[in-house]
């Protein structure tokens, strides 16, 4: 019905992609408007947070959702500058399922015990831990969506979590930048004093490892994932957890059970500044051939082979541009 009234042909390729077997789906059709396409790949929400971009508009594109928004909300999440990708049809990196709630234990109760629940809590997400830690709750601990970009080459999207800690961090910006088959993220941060960081990464199917780069397989995709800073000079260490978390669903009294299950990378020393820089290709092999990093002076370059774009350091955030 909106799509009518708007004369939306995008909106209408959605409605046909869902279709109801019912005589009001029938009525409301109209054979006169065409499905169609948005006219652009990226899509950005401020006010709650979430932005989108995605390569095609096929089913087999690759698809990233981004979040960094308030926290005082209802039913939220202390999930700011975390992302999830989807491609060639299957999910990689992942929101995990919806956690039933349980009264009895407060997981409404936002101030004190939802965030004893994994779901809900920035363990959760793939996002930061520091000391352990995650988000705090509250208006004066929000994230945002900081600047979008898109052009023919690639479309990125940077978040703002530098307020989500607390005491614990003065600046976390993380950026996204999407090519055909290439994501690139970076996350500058500050903290206040040395801290111990952790970079989450939650996945879908099986992971294993290739040297320093980690595999993601789900069905028919595969995601490598290379990791360019820090340096090794601080020491790595990459982390294989599984939480799994029983209570008793308040609505019908029954047990329940949920895992959340990530890969995680840190450096062995706590420093007051971190440097995050992470590749991304999809069903290229182990990924080794596909980049070449290069270091100058105290700034870097990173070349994604087969895009021909050379992406570089923007203050906190990235560009890319056509290598020469």
């Amino acid at each position: 019905m909106l799509a009518i009234e708007h004369r939306r042909k995008d909106w209408m390729r959605v409605a046909r992609r869902n279709t109801a077997d019912t005589a009001l789906f029938l009525a409301c059709d109209d054979a006169s408007l065409d499905s169609g396409s948005p006219d652009g790949l990226l899509a950005s929400f401020p006010r709650s947070g979430v932005a989108t971009m995605r390569t095609s508009w096929s089913d087999d594109a690759t698809f990233v959702g981004f979040k960094s928004g308030p926290s005082n909300v209802g039913h939220s999440h202390l999930d700011a500058n975390s992302f999830v990708i989807e491609a060639a049809g299957q999910p990689l990196v992942i929101e995990h399922p919806y956690w039933p709630q349980a009264h009895f234990l407060g997981f409404f109760d936002s101030n004190r015990y939802r965030w004893n629940f994994d779901g809900p809590g920035t363990v959760g997400h793939s996002t930061l831990l520091i000391d352990g830690q995650g988000q705090s709750y509250g208006s004066e601990f929000p994230g945002r969506i900081a600047a979008t970009h898109e052009d023919e080459h690639c479309s990125s999207i940077s978040g703002d979590a530098s307020e989500c800690y607390g005491s614990l961090v003065r600046k976390f910006i993380r950026t996204i930048l999407l090519m055909p088959n290439t994501l690139v993220v970076r996350d500058v941060l500050e903290c206040e004093g040395e801290r111990h960081v952790e970079w989450l990464l939650h996945y879908a199917g099986d992971v294993r490892s290739d040297g320093i780069i980690s595999m993601i397989e789900n069905n028919s995709a595969v995601l490598s994932v290379t990791p360019f800073l820090p340096d090794r000079s601080m020491g790595w260490r990459i982390s294989d957890t599984e939480r799994t978390s029983i209570y008793e669903h308040s609505d019908t009294l029954n047990e329940v059970t949920r895992s959340v299950r990530y890969r995680s990378f840190s450096t062995f020393r706590k420093a007051r500044e971190f440097e995050f820089l992470f590749g991304f290709r999809i069903n290229s092999g182990s990924g080794a051939d596909d980049w070449d990093f290069q270091t100058v002076d105290d700034s870097w370059s990173l070349l994604a082979r087969d895009s021909g774009l050379m992406i570089r350091p923007d203050g906190d955030y990235l560009r890319a541009s056509p290598a020469t």
